[in-house]
């Protein structure tokens, strides 16, 4: 199991790598771990925005302090480059410690780089040909990326279907991963994951998210932060099975993480996205964000406890 014996702090500048990195085994739930070494950027981080927040969910932009011992976490689903007129300028206004992304193309990996200003690893998921209902741009690779600007270990990807060729999306090729790293700050080692998990046409569970979900748990190291899109609705099967094993650190007043005027299906009101959290962490001033993507972006602050 991969875990903090892989924590080799680097504080050198390095160029972004892409997925094509070393692969190694990886004997969990017949899983396959790509392994890749990141670099860490020299930008400061951002410390003060403008901010419009009404409840729990803010018009653009978040405020973000400095505090020891804390990390500062994004998660968003950014759905191709489809609104890359408001997530870059969100992701270069909002520069925090980590950012989880989802449905990144890989050919996009540079731009988020700029507007995030640090380094970032690339997992593989599926590669989109051609243009279907469900695939709305095609531009090859697609999958999931963290970014960070803190001193940090190995990436690791941990397939929980397939093995990270990316097979055609049209096909119904579907490798989903568990994309893995450690960061530290202060002096103290944080644990980040990000995923997309299994997808059904109703939100309702179903046998191949059950047996997925019990890959993907099979995976997961004993210290975790866990954010991204789970495509499992607050309140139903798979979602309620994730926090007997995580809290749900997503405040209850929220009840949707769609955005109701971006996502292809309007007013759809669904909690998929959150940040998830072993014991180990303490999650703090969880908001979602409107009005960036076909998801509400998701933002917190982690502590140890």
């Amino acid at each position: 199991m991969w875990g903090e014996k892989d924590m080799q702090p680097s504080g050198s500048v390095t160029p972004f790598r892409a997925r094509r990195c070393m692969s190694v085994a990886n004997a969990a739930a017949g899983s396959r771990t790509r392994v890749a070494r990141l670099g860490t950027s020299n930008v400061n981080h951002c410390t003060t925005a403008a901010c419009s927040r009404t409840g729990h969910e803010e018009s653009f932009i978040f405020i973000s302090k400095k505090r020891p011992y804390m990390i500062t976490l994004l998660s968003l689903n950014v759905e191709g480059s489809k609104h890359f007129t408001t997530v870059l300028p969100f992701l270069e206004a909002n520069r925090t410690d980590v950012v989880c992304l989802q449905e990144v193309f890989e050919a996009d990996m540079p731009a988020i780089q700029k507007a995030v200003g640090c380094d970032g690893v690339f997992a593989p998921m599926w590669t989109k040909n051609r243009v279907t209902p469900l695939a709305q741009e095609a531009r090859g690779v697609q999958g999931v990326a963290i970014f960070t600007r803190l001193p940090h270990a190995q990436a690791a990807a941990q397939f929980y279907n397939g093995a990270g060729d990316a097979p055609p999306f049209e096909n119904g090729g579907r490798d989903r991963v568990l994309l893995l790293i450690i960061v530290e700050k202060d002096g103290e080692r944080f644990t980040v994951g990000t995923t997309h998990f299994t997808w059904t046409p109703d939100g309702e569970a179903d046998d191949q998210q059950r047996e997925e979900f019990l890959r993907l748990m099979a995976l997961v190291p004993e210290e975790l932060v866990l954010c991204g899109d789970f495509n499992a609705p607050r309140g139903r099967e798979i979602f309620s099975r994730f926090t007997e094993r995580f809290a749900d650190n997503l405040p209850q007043e929220v009840t949707s993480t769609i955005d109701p005027e971006l996502h292809r299906k309007k007013g759809l009101a669904l909690v998929v996205d959150t940040i998830f959290s072993t014991p180990h962490y303490a999650v703090t001033d969880v908001r979602v964000v409107a009005g960036v993507s076909d998801h509400k972006a998701v933002l917190g602050t982690i502590s140890r406890r």
